[in-house]
């Protein structure tokens, strides 16, 4: 039955991709988000593609491959669209996708994301933007999925990744949570943390407090408490209840309802919990890609487990 969702979710993917190989999703001021979601959606796709054996996926993924290397920009990495300037999350969402289809990512796009680090060992979103101070201010929630895009390249004890280690570690040590600067839900980066923990050959391991999603939770936050079950160890039985509930809210159309879990971060709030931050608008991925591309993963981590959804799709 699982299998069955993940063929309906991915035609969803495939029906929701731009002519280009673009996923467009997220309605924005600078308008929609194209490498970051491309990226995001593209590496979902590819982890469960042996799982959709009755929906041939390597074209999009072909399609997507050739819409990241197309959209890189001139001075490295990748922006949230093209009008955007290169940021750390978007360019380690690439790195992550082109390494989920097996591809070798040149050098010089590691070394993109590497200019990202402080000297606190923190990576900002962006590394200069005018009159907005917060951006350019360490995020753990960038920091985490930066490491992670980077683990490949990287000896276990180098600089850049032994500063990242020890500055998460601190976060969490000091604020005793995992709150993120660009997400309202604390589960998307207790869910990056564990990810980071079983892929760091060096064992970086954090005490990380229990999360998981409340009552009435959305589907992408029950998603993300799924999958932090299932890298923790949860009962198998446990984790196909959950994954039985998730699955049986998709839509029609293969689908995952959409919420709001995008908070468009004051530029002016400098860390997480002040009051800008507090303050800030929180969006809703209106097109459903970014939310069914999570469900999906986490779907396939119950079913399948972590081992694989390492493996990669050849598209070719």
């Amino acid at each position: 039955m699982v299998d069955e969702q993940f063929e309906r979710a991915a035609s969803f993917l495939l029906a929701a991709q731009s002519p280009d190989g673009a996923w467009r999703d997220f309605n924005l001021k600078p308008g929609r988000s194209e490498a970051w979601t491309t990226s995001y959606a593209g590496a979902s796709l590819a982890h469960v593609a042996a799982a959709v054996s009755g929906v041939d996926v390597a074209p999009a993924l072909a399609a997507a491959r050739a819409f990241i290397d197309a959209a890189r920009h001139p001075r490295g990495g990748w922006g949230y669209n093209s009008r955007c300037d290169p940021d750390a999350d978007s360019t380690a969402r690439a790195i992550l996708f082109l390494r989920a289809l097996g591809d070798a990512v040149p050098l010089h796009d590691y070394a993109a994301l590497a200019k990202f680090q402080l000297e606190s060992g923190d990576f900002s979103t962006y590394r200069a933007f005018a009159g907005r101070p917060g951006w350019c201010a360490g995020h753990p929630d960038v920091t985490v999925v930066a490491l992670r895009a980077l683990l490949e390249a990287l000896p276990p004890g180098h600089v850049i990744l032994r500063r990242g280690r020890a500055r998460l570690a601190r976060y969490v040590r000091e604020t005793s949570n995992t709150l993120s600067y660009w997400w309202p839900s604390p589960l998307y980066m207790a869910k990056e943390l564990l990810l980071l923990q079983r892929e760091d050959a060096a064992g970086f391991h954090l005490l990380l407090p229990r999360s998981s999603a409340t009552s009435g939770a959305s589907c992408f936050d029950a998603a993300l408490a799924l999958e932090i079950a299932v890298l923790r160890g949860a009962r198998q039985d446990n984790a196909q209840a959950n994954a039985r509930r998730l699955a049986s809210r998709q839509n029609s159309d293969g689908s995952w309802p959409s919420s709001p879990l995008l908070r468009i971060t004051d530029p002016l709030s400098t860390q997480p919990g002040d009051r800008r931050f507090r303050a800030s608008e929180i969006a809703s991925d209106d097109r459903r890609i970014f939310t069914t591309a999570t469900v999906m993963s986490a779907l396939h981590a119950a079913a399948h487990g972590f081992d694989a959804s390492t493996g990669v799709c050849q598209t070719g």
